[in-house]
């Protein structure tokens, strides 16, 4: 499907990239910077495991945020196209990008926009 321009009346919104709250910035990249450090630094997993709470074998934390790496590839995917979907053509590289490092609080706001323009 070819992409349409958005005209500047577009009912999904100015061609820009909306962003969440800056609490969801804190939880997402803290909480995966958290899952990283779990996992790949044993230093911080001893630390942690004795003096805040005991925590499964670290290799489990690698996985896990392994795990991470193809779901936010699939949700940048995902919002490029629906951006493009949308006739929000310029900025769709930057939905992508705010859907990798973000995931599902940036993929809320475009379906949002998604949702509005079918609205109409």
């Amino acid at each position: 499907m070819n992409p349409r321009p958005a005209p500047a009346n577009n009912p999904s919104g100015p061609d820009r990239v909306d962003h969440p709250n800056p609490l969801w910035v804190v939880l997402v990249i803290g909480g995966l910077g958290l899952l990283w450090l779990q996992g790949y630094s044993a230093d911080f997993h001893g630390w942690w495991s004795a003096h805040v709470h005991a925590l499964p074998p670290q290799h489990l934390w690698r996985w896990l945020f392994v795990a991470c790496v193809p779901i936010h590839v699939a949700e940048a995917v995902y919002s490029h196209r629906l951006a493009r979907r949308l006739g929000l053509v310029r900025s769709a590289a930057g939905w992508s990008a705010s859907a990798f490092f973000l995931g599902w609080p940036s993929v809320r706001l475009l379906k949002l926009r998604a949702n509005a323009d079918a609205e109409v």
